[in-house]
């Protein structure tokens, strides 16, 4: 299945200038520009936001199932909880009289996590700005404001990762190109979506939106050859579109995947 993009610019792909840039968000772009305003604007995750991320949930789930073990077996008991809630808690030792390990991970992971947490934030802390004013270079190098214009494609990277496939066009892509090629997308896996070359159509933009799914976008001719250079193709999580504009950054040097940024609600998209 193909189509004639014909009236769509082809060749190389450019960075758009500041000039082009500009024409479309003004305003948002020129609080972007300044440190404070980048900051205040972008919603920015870091490796350490994953690990606080992740220490939480490990000591939460413990901490709760240690819970239940202790309320279960205080009611096995038939004794009052208040007289031996903590002496149940904090055991450690199987029936055989050794330390089981998930007792112990269930007793102590919390524990461990509180000074963990402590160091990450500081961490977190001292290294945020730094990060984000990195960003902040290369966006006022080669960034741009990026529109995410919706397909009828949805696609499905597990049950927590899901949502619509977006083309991006940059400034120097008219934007009513762009929308034409979102609906010839959608024509192409929707309008017969039983045959076999739509089947292979979804595997094919599937393949390339889940590799950075919410967070890059990829030339849309490396999902369907028949698309023209310059339009992207990213796959965003469901609602993440209720604010269509990201901010868009190259990954490399040959301009063939971006890395995208979320704007935080309270930006002016003027």
């Amino acid at each position: 299945m193909s189509y004639d993009m014909s009236g769509m610019p082809v060749g190389g792909v450019q960075a758009p200038s500041s000039t082009q840039q500009q024409s479309r968000y003004p305003q948002l772009d020129s609080i972007l520009r300044t440190e404070e305003g980048f900051k205040n604007s972008i919603q920015y995750t870091g490796g350490t936001d994953s690990a606080i991320s992740i220490v939480l949930v490990v000591a939460v789930l413990a901490l709760v199932w240690n819970l239940i073990d202790t309320f279960k077996a205080l009611s096995n008991a038939h004794v009052k909880v208040a007289d031996y809630f903590w002496q149940v808690f904090f055991i450690v030792e199987g029936t055989s009289g050794k330390v089981d390990p998930v007792l112990w991970c269930e007793v102590w992971l919390p524990i461990i996590a509180i000074p963990v947490l402590v160091v990450l934030l500081v961490v977190r802390k001292a290294t945020r700005g730094s990060s984000v004013t990195k960003i902040l270079d290369k966006y006022r190098q080669a960034g741009f404001l990026a529109e995410l214009v919706t397909t009828g494609i949805n696609i499905r990277v597990n049950n927590n990762m899901q949502g619509p496939v977006c083309l991006i066009g940059p400034p120097n892509i008219q934007a009513d190109l762009v929308t034409a090629a979102a609906q010839r997308m959608t024509a192409c896996a929707l309008s017969d979506p039983k045959s076999r070359e739509a089947k292979d159509y979804l595997k094919a933009v599937s393949r390339v939106v889940t590799r950075g799914f919410g967070t890059h976008a990829y030339l849309a001719k490396t999902a369907d050859p028949s698309l023209p250079d310059g339009i992207y193709v990213t796959g965003q999580g469901r609602g993440t579109v209720n604010v269509p504009v990201r901010i868009a950054i190259p990954a490399g040097s040959d301009f063939t995947s971006l890395r995208l940024y979320a704007l935080k609600k309270t930006a002016p998209l003027a």
